[in-house]
């Protein structure tokens, strides 16, 4: 019961199936990618380890497995990603097993691939606020209540995400994109947790979790009033900074009416300022505080393929150019080389094979 604009795409997304639930360890969390320290552009120091399960990489993987009809298997990761809440709160990463990653560290005498340095292990963001992950744990919590299919585990962490959104809002944090250095308040960590906080104010008026939804609610639109005053299309920070690809989710959240009229400029200026060759950059290079180089995301360029998507328009230049990323055997990386679309960083990035099916597999109304 589901629309697709590529045609046959079976194989594809049986390989994207097959990737998602291949890298995700029994009954416990997925990894990121399965590997370390390949570099986001040839011989940049942007070389991170990626073997450790992300709440917020979970939680999209878990609802694209909903899409591709894997309810058990998005059931155990969201019962999963709960327990996690439960035990750690909202962090944003751990071990596959749920225990504390290790720091991040460099391996001396090591080079990665291409002869990249450093090689490391750990991976620092685990130490970051990061306010938009509670959002998109939500954001599974509410698709998996739609059907019937909320496990009790996932429905117990909401009160504690929307509590910790309620305690935390208004601090700075370092962003989806884990930008090193000082926090700032992020506009889209901000509308995720807007979305976050109504998305539990429902499902507690719908008796699937306890709290106080008067609470919840208030927050969302003190939120919401903080972007209301900034005017124009959605920039990377509440005071400008920039295009950032991230607010294409703008387009596809519930919850976030009070930006409605803002969405196409917003998408207008990150496909003005982040194009590079069809794929899409993270954000404008002035917001990040490290000087290498780096490659255009592949699983942005799928997020603005569906916002585009989801208001009517022609999304076709995104979804070729991520499409055309795909190694011979149909895996996804991490970000690619603009000017031929060959795969770098780390790989294959379960993200990017979540975002395909997030922007390409598209439930029919009413289902």
């Amino acid at each position: 019961n589901a629309s697709c604009p590529i045609p046959n795409a079976g194989d594809l997304l049986t390989t994207t199936a097959a990737v998602l639930v291949g890298l995700r360890r029994r009954n416990g969390g997925i990894v990121a990618a399965p590997t370390t320290s390949l570099p986001q552009w040839p011989q940049s120091t942007r070389t991170w380890d990626y073997r450790y399960c992300w709440l917020r990489d979970s939680s999209l993987a878990a609802l694209a497995m909903l899409r591709l009809g894997l309810l058990d298997q998005a059931r155990s990761l969201a019962a999963f990603i709960g327990s996690v809440v439960a035990e750690h709160g909202p962090v944003p990463l751990l071990r596959v097993d749920g225990t504390a990653p290790p720091d991040e560290a460099e391996i001396s005498g090591l080079t990665g691939y291409g002869g990249a340095r450093p090689v490391r292990i750990g991976n620092a963001a685990a130490g970051q606020p990061q306010l938009d992950v509670p959002g998109e744990v939500i954001e599974l919590a509410i698709a998996l209540a739609e059907i019937s299919a909320l496990p009790d585990e996932l429905g117990d962490a909401v009160p504690i995400l929307a509590a910790w959104l309620v305690e935390h809002w208004r601090e700075p944090d370092h962003g989806i994109w884990e930008i090193r250095g000082a926090p700032a308040r992020y506009t889209h960590s901000l509308l995720m947790a807007a979305s976050g906080l109504e998305g539990a104010a429902a499902l507690a008026e719908r008796g699937l979790c306890s709290g106080d939804t008067a609470l919840w609610r208030r927050t969302a639109g003190a939120i919401a009033a903080d972007i209301a005053a900034t005017g124009g299309p959605l920039e990377i920070h509440l005071d400008g900074g920039g295009a950032d690809a991230a607010l294409a989710q703008a387009a596809l959240l519930g919850g976030l009416d009070f930006v409605a009229g803002r969405v196409d400029p917003t998408l207008d200026l990150i496909s003005a300022r982040l194009d590079r060759g069809g794929l899409i950059d993270r954000h404008e290079a002035e917001a990040d505080t490290l000087g290498d180089p780096c490659a255009p995301f592949v699983f942005p360029t799928f997020w603005l393929a569906g916002a585009y998507r989801a208001r009517g328009r022609d999304d076709s230049r995104w979804l070729r150019a991520a499409l055309a990323t795909r190694g011979p055997l149909g895996l996804f990386g991490e970000v690619a080389d603009p000017s031929d679309h060959s795969p770098l960083g780390n790989y294959p990035q379960v993200q990017s094979h979540a975002a395909l099916v997030l922007a390409v597999v598209m439930p029919e109304a009413g289902a």
